[in-house]
C-alpha cells in the first residue's frame, strides 16, 4: 500500500466530509491517440492499474497508460485550503512544521470548510491546498476502484457519487432531473478544466472510486 497526495476544492472536501463524494474524475495525460479506443484492463501485467487502448479489429501496437494515482488498496491524503498558526492570537503567523510551534502550544489548524471559515478569512489568509504538508492533512481515502472512460459517459448516479446534487429539482426524475444534474456537473467541470479539456471535447478520464478511512 502506498500513499499519494491529492487536491480537492473546498466544495469537494465538504462533500467528502458529508459522505456524499466517493468518486473523482481526473484527466488522462497525455490523452490516447484519437484513433485508439476500446480500452482493456491490463492489471496484473504491470505494477499499477494499467489500461491498453487498441484500434478495433486491427493488429496495431496498443497504447498503454498507467494510472499515476496508484492502484486499488492505495491511499490518498487530501490537500485542502488551510492555515496553521503559532498561537490563537497570532495574525498570519504561519509555520512549516509542528515542531516550530512556540511556547509548547499545540498545533492550531483551520480549514476552509470549517463552519466559521468565512469570518475567519476576514482576518487571516488561507494557504492554497497545494502547499499543505502531509502532517496537516486530516482526510485519508482508500482507493476501491479504478477504470477509464469518456467524460460524457458519466451517469446521473456517478454524478451524485461525485458529490453533486440539485436538491429537490433532482427529484423531478426522468430526463428532466438527469439533464439538470448533468448540466450542473458539466458547468463545474468546465470551471476547472474548460481551457484544455472542456466538457464538449469529451476527453478520456480516470474514474477513481474511494472510501474515507
Amino acid at each position: 500500500m502506498k500513499e499519494h497526495p491529492i487536491i480537492f476544492s473546498t466544495d469537494m472536501v465538504k462533500a467528502i466530509l458529508d459522505g456524499r463524494k466517493t468518486q473523482t474524475r481526473r484527466i488522462i495525460k497525455p490523452q490516447p491517440p484519437a484513433t485508439y479506443y476500446s480500452p482493456i484492463a491490463a492489471t496484473g501485467i504491470f505494477t499499477k492499474s494499467t489500461w491498453a487502448f487498441h484500434k478495433p479489429n486491427q493488429g496495431s501496437i496498443p497504447h498503454i497508460i498507467e494510472c499515476p494515482y496508484g492502484q486499488v488498496g492505495d491511499r490518498f491524503w487530501v490537500r485542502e485550503a488551510f492555515m496553521f498558526k503559532k498561537g490563537a492570537d497570532a495574525r498570519e503567523s504561519f509555520i512549516n512544521t509542528p515542531q516550530e510551534c512556540c511556547l509548547g502550544e499545540p498545533p492550531h489548524y483551520r480549514y476552509k470548510t470549517d463552519p466559521d471559515a468565512e469570518e475567519y478569512g476576514r482576518h487571516y489568509k488561507w494557504r492554497p491546498s497545494i502547499f499543505m504538508p502531509r502532517w496537516a492533512s486530516r482526510i485519508t481515502l482508500e482507493i476501491t476502484g479504478i477504470r477509464v472512460e469518456r467524460l460524457r459517459d458519466i451517469t446521473s448516479s456517478d454524478i451524485k457519487a461525485e458529490g453533486f446534487d440539485i436538491g429537490e429539482e433532482y427529484h423531478l426524475g426522468g430526463i428532466a432531473g438527469g439533464t439538470l444534474l448533468i448540466n450542473k456537473f458539466a458547468e463545474y467541470w468546465d470551471s476547472i478544466n474548460g481551457k484544455k479539456y472542456p466538457w464538449s471535447s469529451n476527453p478520456w478520464v480516470w474514474v477513481i472510486e474511494f472510501k474515507k478511512v
